[in-house]
């Protein structure tokens, strides 16, 4: 990330949530049910900012979910660094 410019910082949904920040690009895992909910509910509440998804994807359905839960992007963890790394910056652009 820091190649990209761009700082990492983790946070709790609950977090999350609660922030004013309405500019940051933000990194939702979407591997199970629980976590497109969360999609979901944070599409609703922030429905212009950049969302990407992240799952651990080999059939294409979490990618599905993700996207169907109001994801922007997807980026895949079984996808190769290099790869990745491109369509996280893509998303950053």
């Amino acid at each position: 990330m820091a190649r990209l410019g761009r700082r990492l910082e983790f946070a709790a949904p609950s977090e999350l949530l609660a922030s004013d920040d309405r500019a940051a690009v933000v990194l939702v895992p979407a591997t199970n049910p629980t976590e497109t909910d969360f999609l979901r509910a944070f599409r609703a509440d922030r429905f212009m900012l950049p969302i990407t998804g992240v799952v651990c994807d080999i059939t294409g359905h979490q990618t599905y979910l993700a996207i169907r839960s109001g994801a922007t992007a997807v980026v895949n963890l079984l996808v190769p660094a290099q790869q990745r790394m491109k369509a996280l910056h893509a998303v950053l652009a």
